[in-house]
């Protein structure tokens, strides 16, 4: 395969890597249940699966790095980021049951 074939879908060498070794949030589904405890430590549990992978370990500080507004891509995460994982995140303490009026209590569960 030739390199222009390669940049014609992915414009720079660090995009290549970030599809190569991130599979993206939109690869780790983590339903919520109401049980906030539990799907908090799943979501957790699942991402840092991901982001532990040796490839994805290797790959982080090259990443960051182009990242830190050498490149073009100054600002928010929001700005380079492919795929968010802040809706799928909020949809679980959304799910969980209210406890007399207060998430408190479950809260205070997670912490443990």
């Amino acid at each position: 395969m030739r390199a222009s074939a390669v940049y014609r879908r992915w414009a720079t060498r660090t995009e290549i890597i970030e599809r190569a070794v991130l599979p993206g949030p939109a690869s780790v589904s983590v339903r919520a249940t109401g049980d906030l405890p539990a799907d908090l430590r799943r979501f957790v549990g699942a991402y840092l699966a991901v982001l532990g992978a040796p490839a994805a370990r290797a790959a982080m500080p090259g990443l960051l790095a182009a990242h830190d507004g050498a490149h073009g891509h100054a600002g928010r995460p929001e700005r380079w980021l492919a795929v968010s994982a802040r809706p799928q995140f909020a949809d679980i303490p959304a799910a969980a049951p209210l406890n007399g009026g207060h998430r408190a209590a479950a809260v205070r569960k997670v912490r443990r």
